[in-house]
């Protein structure tokens, strides 16, 4: 009886040419960084929808545009993101949810908005048997900080920029 929960979203629909040595990919997509980490710390891609799953591991397809060339051992993929997508919570009488209702008055601080143009960077290459990752991410965190309205009834999600960069290894 979740009204939060009728929806129709496309996790991968998108457009890809590829040419030699490169791609180039237009559409919507679900990109994972990291499959060694338990809370998925890297993957900053894509938000996730609290509604289906409350273990945090289902996510909404990203609007993007994203380019990859491909080296002998090593490949390097930039990514821009056009549009934020908020994270979607359980409506009030939706189940499990907070015990204060999450509302849809989302707040951008410090430049944020849903139009916020982001840009992701991967460089992937493998050394032997280490396979190994550097990333850059310039946007918008996907991961809201709750904090109450005015009044104390619900929690208002509040959005901030990010630039998170890192090395992974496999």
């Amino acid at each position: 009886m979740d009204d939060n929960r009728s929806q129709l979203d496309f996790s991968a629909l998108y457009w890809i040419y590829f040419a030699e040595n490169w791609q180039l990919k237009a559409g919507i997509d679900t990109v994972f960084w990291g499959v060694a980490e338990s809370n998925h710390l890297v993957n900053i891609i894509n938000q996730i929808d609290t509604t289906y799953d409350f273990d945090m591991e289902t996510r909404f397809g990203q609007p993007m545009v994203s380019a990859s060339y491909l080296f002998d051992a090593s490949s390097l993929t930039v990514m821009y993101l056009p549009f934020f997508r908020p994270r979607n919570y359980p409506s009030p009488d939706g189940r499990i949810r907070t015990s204060l209702p999450v509302v849809d008055d989302e707040i951008y601080l410090a430049g944020a908005s849903e139009t916020s143009n982001d840009i992701a960077v991967r460089w992937s290459t493998i050394i032997d048997n280490l396979d190994l990752n550097l990333f850059g991410f310039h946007g918008i965190n996907r991961a809201p900080s709750l904090v109450p309205n005015a009044d104390f009834t619900a929690l208002v999600p509040q959005y901030s920029k990010a630039n998170q960069f890192g090395l992974m290894r496999n």
